[in-house]
């Protein structure tokens, strides 16, 4: 019976432990500059939106007070995802890897 916790898609090859660091850290890294430049560019660029309304409300007050709140929410959850689908890959190569080397036993 196949392990519940597998869901890799049949199309996505295993992952080595040095490729699923690599794009670990790839991935930490481009979400990172995300936010450093969504944070940095919102609190630089306030003073330019201030012209700028929504509902009745200054525009980099609604951006600051919750758009980036709700940016970083689902900046976590696409990184969540994306580490969920890697693990998947890594146990998978795993999971090859034991299978094989019973084989021979």
């Amino acid at each position: 019976m196949p392990s519940p916790v597998l869901h890799a898609s049949r199309t996505s090859r295993p992952l080595t432990p040095h490729a699923y660091w690599k794009k670990s850290r790839r991935a930490t890294a481009f979400l990172l500059l995300l936010w450093f430049a969504a944070s940095f560019g919102m609190i630089f660029f306030a003073s330019d939106l201030e012209e700028l309304y929504f509902l009745g409300w200054p525009l980099p007050f609604y951006a600051l007070a919750q758009g980036l709140l709700i940016f970083f929410v689902c900046l976590t959850a696409v990184y969540a995802w994306y580490l969920r689908h890697l693990n998947q890959r890594a146990q998978a190569f795993h999971m090859q890897k034991n299978d094989g080397s019973n084989q021979h036993d």
